[in-house]
């Protein structure tokens, strides 16, 4: 069986598709606020779930600059000192100014966990030098 469309079929087709995809607008979710000690409590305790709520979403994480990568936009953010896993931020633009020891909000999309839990497309919200 075949089917024949004539050029003013496609032509309807396309506009109505057009039309359907004007009518729905994505609904934007705001960041997902949390700390980067309990976002690192959350994996380790069940990555499964963990998954479930922050994988691929939005989060705005807040914590303390363990280490900066500047040439490679990596900012990393420390949990507790008995757990060796670390949040790994891919931060777009000038990281000069952070240092280890900063407290820090980054917001960005969560990637999930292997060895450390990663955060890409991350934005500075937030950074303050904390006095030694």
């Amino acid at each position: 069986m075949v089917a024949v469309i004539s050029s003013s079929g496609v032509i309807v087709l396309i506009v109505a598709i057009v039309l359907m995809r004007r009518g729905k607008k994505k609904v934007k979710e705001p960041p997902i606020p949390i700390k980067a000690t309990s976002l690192i409590a959350t994996f380790v305790k069940d990555a499964p779930l963990a998954n479930l709520q922050y994988l691929e979403k939005v989060l705005e994480v807040e914590g303390i600059v363990k280490n900066v990568e500047a040439g490679n936009g990596i900012v990393w953010l420390s949990g507790e000192r008995s757990v060796m896993i670390s949040v790994k931020c891919y931060v777009k633009g000038n990281l000069n100014q952070v240092r280890a020891g900063d407290a820090i909000r980054i917001q960005g999309i969560c990637q999930g966990y292997m060895i450390h839990i990663t955060i890409a497309n991350g934005k500075i919200m937030q950074a303050t030098e904390v006095a030694s």
